[in-house]
């Protein structure tokens, strides 16, 4: 697997990423097809209702660039964790393999709230269906997520089918997503204190399980 070039992440003016970031905020709280383009604008202090379309083209060229922005770096900081793995020649060990995929994600949640808006946008998408058209078809997002799963699928057929193992690991990327958007919901109504200690504790047991219901025994 080639090193990510860090000259491709997203590079965006100083208005773009406010439209961006505001965008995030009220996504989050008010939930995609309820906010508009005119209001993002608005509430980032833009006086021309139009500065959505002027630097990113429209609602779908948007949210595709607020994942450009936060996922290209995020798959960055797994893909320092795979090259760990690959050095110690850990490729194979499932727990480490999902800890890649939980771990980074969920320590977003050690940064400001403003800068963790979007996990709450990842979890929307894919309640509505659309993992696919925003993950899966651009690699530079989730490349290393998608190496990982060919790791996890040649782990886990030497006690389960591959079709058994394909199955579950498609219904565990989205869980991972809603489980940390839980939590980082959770912070902001100050139900949940994250610190560094809590935050892998919490960790720690989301591994734990996803390797448990990964590696259960296969009912025909």
């Amino acid at each position: 697997m080639n090193a990510i070039n860090t000259n491709v992440l997203p590079s965006l003016s100083t208005t773009a990423e406010l439209l961006l970031k505001t965008a995030e905020r009220l996504y989050a709280e008010h939930g995609l097809g309820v906010v508009s383009t005119r209001q993002i604008a608005r509430e980032a202090g833009q006086k021309n209702h139009s500065a959505i379309s002027y630097h990113f083209g429209g609602e779908t060229s948007l949210i595709e660039a607020i994942l450009d922005f936060r996922m290209t770096a995020l798959d960055q900081k797994r893909f320092q964790l795979y090259e760990e793995m690959q050095n110690q020649n850990a490729l194979g060990d499932v727990r480490l393999l999902l800890n890649l995929v939980v771990q980074p994600l969920a320590e977003e949640l050690l940064r400001d709230e403003h800068d963790s808006y979007y996990i709450s946008l990842l979890a929307q998408l894919i309640n509505r269906g659309q993992w696919q058209q925003y993950f899966v078809d651009h690699p530079n997002r989730t490349r290393v997520i998608l190496q990982c799963s060919q790791h996890l699928i040649a782990a886990l057929r030497k006690s389960i089918p591959e079709d058994v193992a394909a199955f579950r690991l498609s219904m565990m990327g989205p869980q991972v997503v809603r489980i940390v958007a839980d939590w980082d919901a959770m912070r902001r109504r100050k139900e949940l204190d994250i610190t560094e200690q809590a935050l892998r504790w919490r960790v720690n047991n989301l591994v734990d399980y996803l390797a448990g219901a990964l590696q259960a025994s296969h009912t025909s």
